[in-house]
C-alpha cells in the first residue's frame, strides 16, 4: 500500500513541476534545436514523473515526529539480504508451491522492488542520455547513495533520527537495477528512434522560424522591456526610462549583434534582410514600439480627455476614441494569429525584414548526417553498377 501512496502522491506532484518546468524547457529547446520535438518531450517528461516517483517511494509513508527516535540506523555488511532470505522464505525448489507464497514475502519482493525501481534509470541513461556502462553504473551508484543519505538523515534532518535503514545492500540492489537497465535498453534501442536520429530532425525542424518561435521572441523582448523599465523607474526615478531601455533592447543590440535581440538570442534567430539593413531593423523596432506602446497610451489619454467632455461634439469624438481603440485591440488579437501562420508581422513585411535561425548542428549530428549520406551513395553506386553490370 505504501508503493500505491506514493505513486498516488506522485501523480499529483508532477502537473505543477512539469507547470514550472515546461517554459524553461521550450526555451532550451529553441536555443538548443530551433524546435521543440514532441517525441523528445514525452522522453523528458516521462523521466521527470519517474524520478518523482522513485523519490517518494523512497521517503514515503513520512511519520510523525514524535515517533521518530534519535538514532540514525546503517547497516554496512553486503549481502544481508540473501542470508534473510534464506532464513525466512517459504521456497522449496522442490515445491512448486511454495512459489507464490514466497514471491508476497517482504524478504522477496522488497528486494525485487530494489532491483526493479532503478531499471528505467538505467534505460533512460543509456537510450537517451547515451551513458555507457561504467558511467550509468556510476550514475546508478551515486543516486542510490543520495536515497540512503535521505533516509539516514531523516529527509535532510528534519527529522531527529532515520526513520528508514540506510543499508548497504539497497546500493547494491539498485545498482544492479540501473545495470539490468542498461541491458534492457540494447533492446529498446532496436526498436525505438535513435537519440541522434530526435536531434537531426529537431535541427532539420529547427532551419524553419516557427510562427511560436517568434511569438516567444516577442514575449521575451516585452518582458524584459517592461522589467527594466520598472526597476529603473522605481530606484531612480528616471522619467525616461522606457525610451532609453527602448533604444538599449531593441536598437542598440540588434546593431551591435547583426540583427539580434536578446529574445531572438534565446530561440537561436535573427533578423535579416536584403539591404540597408541597420536602417531597416531601426525603422522596424521602432515601429514596434509606436504600435505596441505608444499607440495605446494615446488612446488612454484620448479616452481620458473625451470623457470630461459632455458637449456633443466632443462626445462624437469619444466614440471616435472608442472606435479607434477596438480596432487597435483587433489587431492586436489577429497580429498573432498571422505571425503564427506566416512567420512574419506586418511591419516586418514593410521593411522586408525576415528572420533566419542560427542554430549550429553539433559536430556529432553533421558526422552521422554525412556517415548516412555516404551509406547511401554507396548504396546509389552499387545499384548503378548492377544495373550497368547484370
Amino acid at each position: 500500500m505504501g508503493y500505491i501512496f506514493a505513486i498516488k502522491v506522485a501523480v499529483l506532484i508532477f502537473p505543477i513541476l512539469a507547470f514550472i518546468f515546461t517554459l524553461p524547457y521550450i526555451l532550451t529547446q529553441y536555443h538548443k534545436y530551433g524546435s521543440v520535438s514532441l517525441y523528445r518531450s514525452v522522453i523528458i517528461f516521462s523521466f521527470i514523473f519517474y524520478m518523482i516517483c522513485i523519490y517518494f517511494l523512497v521517503i514515503l509513508p513520512l511519520p510523525d515526529v514524535a515517533d521518530v527516535g534519535t538514532q540514525r540506523f546503517i547497516n554496512l555488511r553486503p549481502f544481508n539480504f540473501v542470508k534473510d532470505f534464506m532464513k525466512e522464505s517459504v521456497l522449496d525448489v522442490g515445491d512448486f508451491s511454495t512459489y507464490l507464497p514466497a514471491m508476497k514475502q517482504p524478504c522477496f519482493y522488497v528486494v525485487l522492488f530494489n532491483v526493479f525501481m532503478m531499471v528505467p534509470f538505467g534505460i533512460y541513461l543509456r537510450y537517451y542520455f547515451q551513458c555507457g556502462f561504467k558511467k550509468t553504473v556510476i550514475l546508478s551508484l551515486l543516486l542510490s547513495i543520495f536515497f540512503e543519505f535521505t533516509q539516514y538523515t531523516g529527509i535532510y534532518f528534519m527529522y531527529p533520527g532515520s526513520y528508514r535503514l540506510c543499508d548497504v545492500d539497497d546500493l547494491i540492489q539498485n545498482t544492479a537495477g540501473g545495470m539490468l537497465g542498461y541491458a534492457v535498453a540494447g533492446l529498446a534501442m532496436k526498436l525505438l528512434p535513435s537519440r541522434d536520429r530526435i536531434d537531426r530532425r529537431a535541427y532539420d525542424r529547427g532551419e524553419r522560424v516557427s510562427g511560436f518561435r517568434r511569438f516567444l521572441m516577442f514575449m521575451i523582448d516585452m518582458l524584459l522591456l517592461l522589467i527594466n523599465t520598472t526597476i529603473i523607474f522605481a530606484y531612480s526615478g528616471f522619467q525616461y526610462a522606457y525610451p532609453v531601455t527602448f533604444f538599449v533592447l531593441y536598437i542598440l543590440i540588434p546593431l551591435v549583434t547583426h540583427g539580434r535581440t536578446i529574445g531572438s538570442w534565446i530561440v537561436n534567430m535573427k533578423m535579416d534582410c536584403p539591404n540597408k539593413w541597420g536602417v531597416r531593423i531601426v525603422i522596424r523596432n521602432i515601429i514596434i514600439a509606436v504600435y505596441y506602446n505608444i499607440m495605446p497610451y494615446a488612446f488612454l489619454k484620448l479616452l481620458g480627455y473625451t470623457s470630461h467632455k459632455n458637449d456633443v461634439g466632443l462626445n462624437l469624438s469619444g466614440l471616435a476614441v472608442i472606435l479607434f481603440g477596438l480596432v487597435l485591440f483587433a489587431s492586436y488579437m489577429v497580429q498573432p494569429i498571422i505571425v503564427w501562420i506566416s512567420g512574419r508581422a506586418y511591419y516586418d513585411k514593410m521593411m522586408k525584414v525576415s528572420f533566419v535561425s542560427t542554430v549550429k548542428r553539433k559536430n556529432t549530428i553533421r558526422s552521422s548526417m554525412e556517415a548516412e549520406a555516404s551509406m547511401i551513395t554507396d548504396q546509389n553506386d552499387g545499384a548503378l553498377s548492377d544495373d550497368e553490370f547484370p
